[in-house]
């Protein structure tokens, strides 16, 4: 019994080791597009970032209206021009893009 509960343990340790050393695997790139991102989440809030890629392009995703909202506002705080960067995706959630 004690060894099962010594496996265990090192299983739970080695999981939380892991965990911990993926979210400190972020680029520059990648930790300042999340951090803009969380800034301006509320002017978009049916907005996702699905995608982040390493290179700090990334893919939102959500209802067409919020992601203009939350560009705008990403724009107006962070001076972000980036939005014609074939890195930078748009998916609206609604047929047809509309709003």
């Amino acid at each position: 019994m004690a060894a099962w509960l010594t496996m265990l343990a090192a299983i739970l340790i080695g999981t939380v080791g892991l965990g911990g050393c993926a979210s400190a695997a972020l680029t520059p790139e990648q930790s300042r597009v999340l951090d803009r991102f969380n800034a301006c989440q509320s002017e978009g809030p049916t907005v996702q970032l699905s995608r982040l890629g390493v290179d700090g392009g990334f893919t939102l995703t959500g209802r067409h209206l919020h992601i203009e909202l939350l560009k705008r506002c990403l724009s107006e705080r962070f001076g972000y021009e980036r939005w014609g960067d074939p890195r930078i995706q748009e998916e609206p959630t609604e047929p047809g893009g509309g709003m």
